[in-house]
């Protein structure tokens, strides 16, 4: 039996919130199976920067020199698959996000069907039980803070 192996990708710019959002999803990630590995192609300034736990992998990336990045520097976070695709061709599937994002145990029961490549719906949402949910995942980590705006990720006292 063959083990399905399942990348999950993102961009990691040179730039500390890149970095902290980064080691938060990889650490909200620790309680995915086997079959899942974070492959983060990351700014070669910030490479020793990013935690390693045993599911993760590094990939040292510069994006390319042209002006569209530097005027639209979010389009940095899609351009790195298809630029540098090897890294990634050894899964089966591949989920793209960004790095803003936490990564639960829900994902080990998600069905990969016939889609190589997955995609979030990449919005924010502010309704009462998204907020709520937020405030669950968040607790672990920010230590008796009371509210939470999703939109920005800040955690207020």
């Amino acid at each position: 039996m063959t083990t399905v192996k399942i990348a999950i990708t993102a961009y990691v710019d040179n730039k500390a919130k890149f970095v902290d959002e980064a080691n938060l999803m990889t650490y909200s990630g620790r309680g995915l199976d086997g079959r899942f590995t974070f492959v983060l192609y990351a700014h070669p300034d910030i490479v020793n920067q990013l935690d390693r736990h045993m599911n993760v992998e590094i990939i040292p990336y510069s994006v390319p020199d042209t002006q569209f990045y530097k005027d639209y520097g979010f389009a940095k976070s899609m351009v790195f698959p298809y630029d540098m695709p090897e890294p990634l061709l050894e899964y089966d599937y591949v989920c793209k996000t960004d790095t803003d994002v936490f990564i639960t145990p829900m994902m080990n029961h998600f069905t990969f069907e016939t889609n190589k490549i997955y995609v979030g719906l990449g919005h924010y949402s502010v309704t009462p039980g998204s907020i709520d949910a937020l405030k669950n995942v968040a607790e672990p980590v920010c230590v008796d803070k009371k509210t939470l705006d999703p939109r920005t990720y800040k955690f207020d006292t």
